[in-house]
């Protein structure tokens, strides 16, 4: 059975091969950015402090959403949460 940091860790070779993110841009992803009905995400402050738009596979989407269903609760707005993040407590 695949743990969420599986699916943390293929959503984001997937994003890797098929998109070509850059590793900062990666880590720096909010899931806000991410477009899935239009098939992009947008990068803010990218290299060279530019912005730009990146297409998203179609195989992409269902990873993400196994991702999103597996991940712990977390109190960031980061897309990919660590495996040593800070869960909220009681």
């Amino acid at each position: 059975t695949a743990t969420w940091l599986d699916h943390r860790d293929r959503l984001a070779v997937n994003l890797f091969f098929w998109s070509g993110f850059r590793e900062s841009e990666l880590v720096n992803l909010r899931l806000e950015h991410v477009q899935i009905e239009r098939g992009h995400a947008t990068i803010y402050n990218g290299k060279g402090k530019e912005d730009r738009m990146v297409p998203i596979c179609p195989d992409v989407p269902p990873v993400l959403t196994a991702y999103l269903y597996s991940r712990p609760p977390w109190e960031s707005n980061l897309l990919f949460a660590s495996s040593t993040c800070r869960l909220p407590g009681p």
